[in-house]
């Protein structure tokens, strides 16, 4: 079995054009950290066989690592296929290997599967009558170093009525309900795939109280905001206090995803 921290594994073995990892800023290039442990985020992609799921637990997968690496700064993604009852429950969990995918990640399997099955769901409807549905779901494991940040937000926070920023990674960790959309009809049959980019504020309820920006093609736009509307967040707090949060989250509409 190879070992994790010398893959290096990341998304563009979806949709090449869309970039992995975010510019480094000179601060973070300078201050190099020594990650122990990777966190599995819900990761929201859409394929032409998802079926408009609505995940109301979402367990995140924990991996803690032998010994701390300063050079692991990738992105795993860990594809699984799963049956979801007819309460919503997962039945059956199993990972997926896929081309150009998570080559060499096998010690995160145990840990993805452990957490996805205790993921719930919506009962899954169809012309009145509630189903048995499978699907695929990814956890996207990265270092907690790239999550969890003393002091994130605070740079923010002296400026009165104004949201704090929280990352994109940030905000994924407190995720607790998640729409994941239906494949547009026209889109698929054109066969269209991309990334929908919503700029968001989330209320102090960890409702998505406004939508300030989108970027997306036009035919995934409209399905992109209105599954992330629907997203619900734990309430970000700031000195015990609930507060609103500006973030952008993000939907991957992978059409001839393998």
């Amino acid at each position: 079995m190879r070992t994790i921290t010398g893959v290096i594994v990341g998304l563009a073995f979806l949709l090449p054009c869309i970039s992995v990892r975010a510019p480094k800023s000179q601060t973070e290039a300078e201050q190099p950290v020594s990650p122990t442990a990777l966190i599995g985020l819900p990761f929201a992609d859409v394929t032409p066989e998802s079926p408009g799921l609505v995940a109301t637990k979402i367990v995140l997968a924990h991996y803690t690592l032998p010994s701390p690496n300063p050079n692991l700064n990738d992105t795993f993604l860990i594809k699984m296929r799963v049956t979801i009852s007819e309460g919503g429950d997962v039945e059956t969990a199993k990972v997926i290997k896929y081309p150009g995918g998570d080559h060499g990640a096998d010690e995160l399997y145990a840990s993805a599967l452990e957490a996805i099955r205790l993921w719930t769901f919506e009962p899954y409807a169809k012309k009145g009558h509630t189903k048995k549905v499978s699907t695929t779901l990814f956890l996207r494991f990265v270092p907690t170093d790239r999550v969890f940040r003393d002091g994130s937000g605070q740079k923010s926070a002296s400026v009165p009525g104004q949201p704090i920023e929280m990352t994109y990674l940030e905000a994924m960790s407190t995720l607790t309900r998640l729409v994941i959309p239906a494949y547009p009809k026209e889109a698929m049959e054109m066969h269209l795939s991309g990334l929908g980019a919503v700029s968001i504020t989330i209320g102090k309820n960890g409702e998505v109280v406004e939508v300030k920006k989108v970027k997306a093609h036009p035919l995934i736009a409209n399905a992109t905001v209105d599954a992330i509307q629907q997203w619900r967040f734990e309430p970000h707090k700031l000195n015990g206090e609930p507060i609103d949060v500006h973030t952008e989250v993000e939907v991957l509409f992978d059409r001839d995803q393998p």
